[in-house]
């Protein structure tokens, strides 16, 4: 009709292809009936968030606001307002955020969930200095507790209504608490704030059925010393999402290389990269190695460690 016509015009005056007025209308079609609104937040949005503020090219520009749509309302813009001056208060500069973060899925974040997140990584549970958060946050491999705790708000039915997740953020966050302070007090981890930065989804881990229980596993099961585990898990924090079945098949292949099984423990305290391989990675480096002319491979790897390479 004449208003789609009119407002296919309009985008066209910022450049917006019928492609982008068709994403934007399809996550927001009453958008057809918010002219005047419309205007003031397309020019706040394009002309002064994206091309201005963060300085990203025409064309980026364009891109974000057609996965993003929800700029193109007053709340939503000013929400992504909202969480620029957030990440700029953490020592963020904006050109680091243009060209670190996925700003569609940023700025689709609640403000306030996300601050909740940061309050709770800088509190005294977790310790984290604000130039380590902002390093977390824009690291892929925190999208899984970004995603957890600060879910998108383009999650929502034909209704506009946020769908309900299967755990509440409180619940999740009560989880949290409680791995980190097992983390830190009963596994002996000094600087928690590093191991969440190299392995984000250690928060999400269950203290009593994963992460203890692995633990339990590292020093009975292949003799790592308690005194040598926070060492061991601040170097390779991995190993907590790792299976103990997984690791025991390991183990058990190195013993059947010719291990000692006493040699274990200092193989796995050295290189504890070795327990997140699969039995057939390393079969690869074995057959080399046998077909270089080493014959008692086992006691080759308790001196060197190749099986990693």
């Amino acid at each position: 009709g004449r208003g789609i016509d009119n407002l296919l015009a309009f985008f066209s005056e910022f450049e917006l292809s019928p492609t982008d007025a068709a994403v934007i209308l399809a996550h927001t079609p009453n958008i057809v009936l918010m002219r005047e609104v419309l205007e003031e937040t397309t020019r706040r949005a394009l002309n002064g968030l994206l091309l201005g503020t963060l300085e990203l090219r025409p064309h980026v520009a364009r891109k974000v606001l057609r996965y993003t749509p929800q700029l193109l309302t007053r709340q939503g813009l000013g929400r992504a307002e909202e969480i620029l001056l957030m990440l700029s208060s953490l020592g963020v500069s904006l050109r680091k955020i243009a060209r670190d973060f996925d700003l569609p899925k940023l700025l689709t974040r609640s403000p306030s969930l996300l601050f909740r997140l940061v309050s709770f990584l800088s509190s005294d549970s977790v310790r984290m200095t604000p130039a380590n958060i902002a390093e977390l946050l824009k690291r892929k491999e925190c999208n899984p507790l970004i995603n957890a705790v600060v879910p998108h708000l383009i999650n929502q039915d034909e209704t506009g209504k946020r769908v309900a997740c299967t755990e509440s953020v409180d619940d999740i966050y009560k989880r949290m608490l409680t791995t980190a302070s097992i983390l830190r007090h009963e596994i002996g981890t000094e600087d928690l704030g590093k191991v969440i930065i190299a392995y984000p989804s250690v928060l999400l881990l269950d203290a009593d059925t994963i992460i203890l229980p692995t633990a339990k596993y590292l020093m009975e099961g292949l003799g790592i010393w308690k005194d040598d585990l926070p060492r061991v898990l601040q170097l390779y924090p991995f190993l907590l999402g790792y299976s103990i079945e997984d690791m025991e098949r390991v183990a058990s292949y190195l013993t059947s290389l010719g291990v000692q099984e006493d040699s274990l423990p200092s193989i796995f305290r050295a290189f504890p990269a070795l327990l997140s391989m699969t039995v057939e990675d390393m079969e690869h480096v074995v057959n080399f190695l046998k077909e270089i002319g080493i014959s008692n491979v086992g006691r080759f790897i308790a001196y060197v460690d190749l099986l990693t390479f």
